[in-house]
């Protein structure tokens, strides 16, 4: 998994733009600040021959993505609610018939 997002995020650091990777970290918060090597021979690339930036390539070629995705709005907060649940229905059912209870609720 870590090379898999290894490699993810060199492409998001070389060719988004700072808006655009945003987005991509705010769907995948978890992989921010992962170690992604030297990317410097990329970028000198890109600077090279004079890339277009991401937005250039989202407002004039792929511009109907934005109306059936639009971008996303930023993280409130993230992470699992798996525990808060867990311990709620621990501290709510334990005087009480623990498996009916659990019947109740789909995880």
């Amino acid at each position: 998994m870590f090379y898999f997002s290894q490699n993810y995020m060199r492409v998001v650091e070389v060719w988004l733009d700072d808006e655009f990777k945003e987005y991509f970290y705010a769907r995948e918060p978890n992989i921010r600040g992962y170690p992604i090597g030297n990317i410097t021979e990329q970028l000198d690339f890109k600077k090279r021959h004079h890339c277009k930036s991401f937005k250039w390539f989202m407002d004039n070629i792929a511009y109907e993505v934005y109306d059936k995705f639009p971008p996303p709005p930023p993280n409130v907060a993230w992470g699992e609610v798996m525990f808060y649940v867990w311990m709620f229905l621990y501290t709510e059912f334990l005087q009480k018939d623990f498996p009916q209870c659990f019947m109740h609720y789909k995880f």
